[in-house]
């Protein structure tokens, strides 16, 4: 399966991806546990439009640090279309996200969103976002609003047990 996060120059319809990662990892069939990262992409991307002070503020992407920087897309097809399942926190953003830059991400089918495909609340969470779901469980990492280290938080959430299963046993219904 593949764990994935972008990092965007904002949260409207009409801004872009200047991050992506993408971690692909194995999961044992029986367990239910991921057994480990398989493969790995990270990228970034200049945005056409340039990245806003907020989002660089957040993440630390500047346009500096963006200038003429661009994603490989054959890479991030070829693992995203290998996944069984794609999982990222926040589905329907990220897919939209990806979508507007590579119009075929739109025809994925097996994306799982782990913001809500878990009742967070049920399992004694205040709250769902990722940063706190991360603090929780005590998962640090070295930057947050970073999309590998969000995608690998993430991996390191779901591996996490409640009721006798992962956290990603519960997202993906098994």
């Amino acid at each position: 399966m593949a764990f994935l996060d972008s990092e965007t120059t904002g949260v409207e319809p009409t801004s872009e991806i200047v991050e992506l990662a993408i971690l692909n990892a194995a999961c044992d069939p029986v367990t239910r546990e991921v057994l480990g990262i398989l493969e790995e992409y990270v990228g970034q991307r200049e945005p056409g439009k340039g990245a806003p002070e907020m989002a660089a503020r957040a993440s630390g992407l500047t346009p500096t640090f963006l200038r003429g920087k661009s994603l490989k897309e054959d890479r991030v097809k070829d693992l995203l279309t290998r996944a069984d399942f794609i999982v990222a926190h926040n589905q329907s953003f990220d897919c939209r996200m990806l979508t507007s830059l590579y119009p075929w991400a739109g025809q994925l089918k097996n994306w799982k969103c782990s913001l809500r495909g878990i009742d967070w609340k049920s399992i004694g969470m205040s709250e769902a976002k990722l940063q706190s779901l991360m603090a929780d469980y005590d998962i640090k990492t070295e930057q947050a609003h970073r999309a590998r280290q969000d995608a690998l938080g993430m991996l390191q959430l779901l591996s996490n047990r409640h009721a006798g299963k992962t956290l990603l046993a519960h997202l993906l219904g098994w």
